[in-house]
């Protein structure tokens, strides 16, 4: 299956936000789904250079959304329900090149 690889991130860590940096940066280099880093720290905006977060657990398989993805393919693709979906991943929609945890 393309675009998809076990998620090495097994542990909660922490992290100094470095200029430059934004949600979705951070989580592509740790390996988790953005929504993660935002709900773990209660992110509203991005984070400010030299703020600390949190970086949670997160086991599991990880997939890159593709053009043409919905969630509902993606459930039936890899046997997982809609509510599992959006508990593991805190989104109702996806969109191409977002990180999903499945």
């Amino acid at each position: 299956m393309q675009n998809l690889q076990e998620n090495p991130t097994n542990r909660i860590g922490l992290y100094i936000v470095q200029e430059g940096d934004t949600v979705e940066s951070i989580a592509m280099q740790h390996n988790v789904p953005p929504i993660l880093l935002i709900c773990s720290n209660s992110l509203k905006c991005q984070p400010q250079v030299g703020s600390m977060l949190v970086v949670p657990k997160c086991n599991g398989k990880l997939y890159t959304v593709q053009v043409g993805d919905t969630i509902e393919s993606l459930c039936q693709k890899f046997s997982i329900d809609k509510e599992t979906f959006q508990q593991k991943n805190g989104c109702s929609y996806i969109y191409p090149s977002l990180l999903v945890l499945l």
